[in-house]
């Protein structure tokens, strides 16, 4: 009988060999419908309000204009917002 060694199965970006260093410092964002987005990669809150909510990013400025905006999570650097979005502009920070 051969007995077979158990392999801990190595990861997809390890077997292709792809830098996951690539996107790790990179700031990233999903949009849900015109009601919600969540932006990992926030470093502080530059502007709060009703109307517009900016965010310091790697690099970057992450403006969110709309109305009835919150702030529903802002754990580490996980953000989400909430409200009626009618605009997304991201900028290189001055």
């Amino acid at each position: 009988m051969k007995l077979f060694k158990k392999r801990t199965p190595e990861p997809l970006a390890e077997r292709l060999a792809i830098n996951m260093g690539f996107q790790g410092n990179l700031p990233s964002f999903k949009v849900v419908g015109r009601s919600q987005i969540d932006i990992s990669g926030c470093e502080s809150i530059v502007c709060y309000e009703d109307d517009i909510i900016k965010l310091q990013l790697n690099g970057y400025c992450l403006s969110v204009c709309g109305s009835n905006l919150t702030l529903k999570t802002f754990f580490g650097s996980q953000v989400q917002i909430s409200g009626c979005i009618c605009q997304i502009s991201l900028g290189e920070n001055a």
